[in-house]
C-alpha cells in the first residue's frame, strides 16, 4: 500500500517543467508517440502508455496536484492529435472551430479514470447547414476517445450532441440563459460547463465564452445564490454524529470519494471564484485565489488545498486498483474504509470536516443573510 504524499507546503503549485525534467526519459517518448499517432492502434497504444506512466508515478508517491496536472497535460496533447487527425479525415478546417473541455478536464484535474466532458464551438454563417458535418466529425472523435479508455459521458455532455456543438453566438446565448435566468434545476446540469477550457483547434474562440462566464456570474447575485444552494445540497460525507457515511454495495460498505468528497471542494471553489470574478479554473488555484482576495488566513487556505489533494490521491489510488482488477469496476470512485490504515482513516475524516466547514461558510454568506 502506498500512502499519498503531501508536500510540506501543499499550497505549492507544482511546476510541470520540473516534472518533465525529472522524468524526461519517460515523458518524451510518450509525447513523440502522440505526435506520430495516426491510426486507431496508435492512439490506443499511446493512451495505454499514458495510464501506465501516471500509475507508476502515483505508486512512487507523487502528490495529487502534480499528477493530475501531468495527466491533463498528456491527455491534452493526446486529444489535440486525435482531433487533428480526425479533422483531416473529415476535411474539417480547425481554424474554424475549437474543441472544448468541461468538468475535470476543463479544470486540469483528470485522473487515470475520467470520462468525457467536451464540446465544440465552430464558426459559420449557416450553422444549421454546417452543423451536421461538425457533428459527424465530433462523433468520430468521441467514439475514438471511448475506444481509447475515455468513457462516454452518461449525461451526454459531448461534442457529438447538437446541444454541445454550437457557434460562438449560440454558446453565448446558452450561457447567458443559464446565468441570467436559469432555474435551479437547470444550473444543476449546467455547472459542468462553467469550467470551460479550449483544448484543440482555434483556441481564441473560447476566450469570449470564458470572459462571459466570469463577467456575468460576478454581476449576478441571484445566480451565485443558486450555486450556493447547490453547494449545500452536495453531501460532505459525514453523518449527523460526525462519522464517515458509507453505502453498502454487494454487501461491502464503501465510501464515494467523488460524490461525498472532492465534489464539495470543487463546488465551493467554483462558486467562490465566479462570485468574485476570479478567472482560475483549477480547484486548488481557485481556493488559493479566493483566500487571497477574501483575506482568509494562509494556514486555513493551506488546509483546504491539502484536504482536496488527499481526497484526489485516494481517488487515483482507487482508480489504479480498479484498472488493475481482472474485471472492470462499476465503482472506481469508491473505497473500502477497511483498506485504509488508521492514520489514513483519521485524515479522511478530518478532510471531510474541512469540506463541511467550507459548506457552513457558504451557508452563512449566502442563505442566512
Amino acid at each position: 500500500m502506498h500512502a499519498p504524499v503531501v508536500a510540506k507546503d501543499s499550497s505549492h503549485l507544482f511546476n510541470l517543467e520540473d516534472l518533465f525534467a525529472l522524468h524526461a526519459s519517460s515523458i518524451q517518448p510518450l509525447l513523440l508517440a502522440t505526435d506520430r499517432a495516426g491510426t486507431a492502434h496508435d492512439f490506443s497504444a499511446v493512451a495505454s502508455g499514458i495510464r501506465g506512466f501516471t500509475t507508476k508515478l502515483l505508486q512512487e508517491g507523487l502528490q495529487a496536484h502534480a499528477l493530475t496536472a501531468l495527466i491533463s497535460h498528456l491527455n491534452d496533447a493526446f486529444t489535440q492529435r486525435l482531433v487533428t487527425v480526425t479533422a483531416q479525415a473529415h476535411a474539417r478546417d480547425l481554424n474554424q472551430a475549437c474543441w472544448l473541455a468541461f468538468g475535470s478536464e476543463g479544470r486540469s484535474e483528470q485522473t487515470v479514470a475520467t470520462d468525457q466532458d467536451n464540446g465544440l464551438v465552430f464558426v459559420s454563417d449557416c450553422p444549421d447547414t454546417d452543423r451536421q458535418a461538425w457533428l459527424a466529425f465530433a462523433h468520430d472523435v468521441n467514439e475514438a476517445l471511448d475506444d481509447c479508455g475515455f468513457p462516454m459521458c452518461k449525461g451526454n455532455v459531448m461534442a457529438r450532441n447538437p446541444a454541445c456543438c454550437l457557434t460562438p453566438a449560440e454558446w453565448q446565448e446558452r450561457l447567458a440563459q443559464w446565468i441570467e435566468g436559469g432555474a435551479p434545476q437547470d444550473l444543476l446540469a449546467a455547472a459542468i460547463y462553467f469550467d470551460l477550457r479550449p483544448v484543440a483547434g482555434r483556441m481564441e474562440l473560447a476566450q469570449p465564452l470564458r470572459a462571459q462566464i466570469t463577467r456575468q456570474a460576478h454581476a449576478n447575485p441571484r445566480f451565485c445564490r443558486q450555486l450556493a444552494a447547490q453547494v449545500l445540497r452536495t453531501s460532505h460525507g459525514l453523518d449527523w454524529r460526525g462519522a464517515i457515511k458509507t453505502e453498502e454495495i454487494d454487501g461491502v460498505p464503501l465510501f464515494n470519494l467523488k460524490c461525498h468528497g472532492t465534489a464539495v471542494f470543487v463546488a465551493v471553489a467554483r462558486l467562490r471564484s465566479l462570485a468574485l470574478g476570479i478567472e482560475e479554473l483549477n480547484t486548488c488555484r481557485r481556493l488559493k485565489a479566493y483566500a487571497l482576495k477574501a483575506g482568509v488566513a494562509e494556514h486555513e487556505a493551506r488546509a483546504w488545498v491539502t484536504a482536496f489533494e488527499f481526497l484526489q490521491s485516494l481517488r487515483m489510488r482507487a482508480h489504479v486498483q480498479a484498472l488493475d482488477s481482472p474485471t472492470p469496476s462499476t465503482y472506481p470512485n469508491h473505497i473500502r474504509l477497511d483498506a485504509l490504515d488508521d492514520l489514513e482513516r483519521h485524515i479522511l475524516k478530518e478532510t471531510l470536516h474541512v469540506g463541511r466547514a467550507l459548506q457552513q461558510a457558504v451557508e452563512l454568506d449566502y442563505l442566512r443573510g
